[in-house]
């Protein structure tokens, strides 16, 4: 099988020898238009692919089988590549560690502020007590990969800890958190979840941690939520910015926020996630020519 390998994802040296073990293999650079991107695509029967052209070229095509290095899929139209015989895999966990990482980083951050003291040279009295994690009520939003780690973490911590599940009662599950970490998935069961009346009943004072898009959660009722003192904090990854894009108009206006912690969306950005990543993708196209069913979503 003819196997093109879109843009540049930074194999290690075993990633390369293992993914020509399984077919024709021709590896590009980053594309620099979609006519680009689609002729490379044409000439082959398994995409390894994350571009930006994806998400409006790939319904030109049929009969190919894609593996997109990233656990979310919302921004594909699944019924679109099913009607022209495009089969998609995802790496379900493949940022777990990495995502996990900013979740921890950011809530201790949030609560201690470890920045603004580090290497201070304000006066004693000019430092306050921090907030520790012992004993504090931790609501996680998911139980997928990175809620069980991030729990796990916590609870070892001295945290109390429950989860929210899809069969749960959002606001009884939150209302005497003095922590809520949002960390679910788009789908149609969550797609503005998050909104007004969820904010308005979280407990005075309390912070909110957030690795998804404004999809799931109304940006304006985060807003007002801590505006009104109801949140205390705010870190946000904001997912609904483009990757690492610091220009983006999203994380300049959330990023301008007194507290606010806000990164360009780069919570799943570290060494281990691009390897772990492309080794399922590897696993994914390897189970495909064996006709095995691994990460299909459509």
């Amino acid at each position: 099988m003819k196997i093109a390998i879109v843009q540049n994802f930074d194999f290690l040296p075993y990633q390369v020898k293992k993914i020509k073990s399984l077919g024709d293999v021709e590896f590009y650079e980053d594309a620099n238009s979609a006519e680009e991107w689609l002729e490379r695509c044409q000439k082959a029967d398994i995409v390894c692919s994350a571009s930006e052209f994806m998400e409006t070229e790939v319904y030109k095509l049929k009969d190919k089988f894609f593996t997109i290095p990233m656990v979310g899929y919302s921004w594909l139209d699944i019924e679109k590549l099913k009607l022209n015989n495009i089969k998609l895999a995802n790496c379900p966990g493949c940022n777990k560690y990495a995502v996990s990482e900013w979740v921890i980083g950011m809530t201790l951050e949030l609560l201690r502020g470890f920045s603004k003291l580090t290497n201070t040279t304000v006066s004693e009295n000019e430092i306050k007590q921090a907030v520790g994690l012992k004993g504090k009520s931790i609501t996680i939003l998911g139980k997928g990969n990175i809620g069980q780690l991030v729990g796990k973490v916590f609870e070892d911590l001295g945290a109390k800890i429950t989860f929210f599940d899809k069969n749960d009662e959002l606001i009884e599950k939150t209302k005497n958190a003095d922590i809520i970490i949002n960390s679910l998935s788009t789908n149609p069961s969550t797609i503005g979840l998050l909104n007004n009346e969820f904010f308005e009943n979280l407990k005075k004072g309390s912070y909110f941690i957030s690795i998804t898009t404004t999809e799931i959660y109304d940006n304006k009722a985060m807003l007002e939520a801590l505006d009104n003192g109801t949140l205390a904090g705010v870190a946000t990854d904001c997912a609904s910015a483009s990757i690492r894009n610091t220009k983006d108009e999203y994380y300049q206006a959330i990023s301008k926020h007194p507290r606010i912690l806000a990164t360009p969306h780069i919570a799943w950005s570290t060494d281990v996630s691009t390897q772990d990543e492309n080794d399922m993708m590897i696993e994914n196209i390897d189970a495909f020519i064996n006709g095995e069913s691994k990460n299909i979503v459509a």
